[in-house]
């Protein structure tokens, strides 16, 4: 009987992962917080971050050059994803998770403050 109690409950919360997963639902609170930062980011609200909205992102993880700059590396950013659109909430959300040289690495704190 405890058993089929434990499996219940495990079953449980697969399917309601399984459910949230489905949805696009954030699974975690980091995962909520980067979607928050995302939808903050994105003022036209069209799902990508264009190289004006980007900014503000690349200032808060460090960025030091002008515009001209940036524009630039925005553009590579959008080769390396494979669209010309911007930068979609998959990418932005690895790059916040990537602590290598590739990413930026940002803590939770980090993702706030921005």
């Amino acid at each position: 009987e405890e058993l089929v109690s434990i499996y219940r409950s495990l079953s449980e919360r697969s399917t309601a992962k399984l459910l949230q997963l489905r949805a696009g639902a954030p699974t975690t609170k980091r995962e909520q917080l980067k979607r928050d930062a995302f939808t903050c980011l994105d003022k036209d609200g069209n799902g990508f971050l264009n190289c004006e909205e980007s900014m503000v992102w690349a200032l808060a993880t460090g960025f030091e050059g002008d515009d001209r700059m940036w524009q630039q590396q925005y553009i590579e950013l959008c080769k390396e994803a494979g669209t010309f659109q911007g930068v979609n909430f998959e990418k932005f959300g690895d790059m916040i998770d990537d602590d290598t040289e590739e990413g930026v690495g940002m803590t939770d704190d980090e993702i706030r403050q921005m």
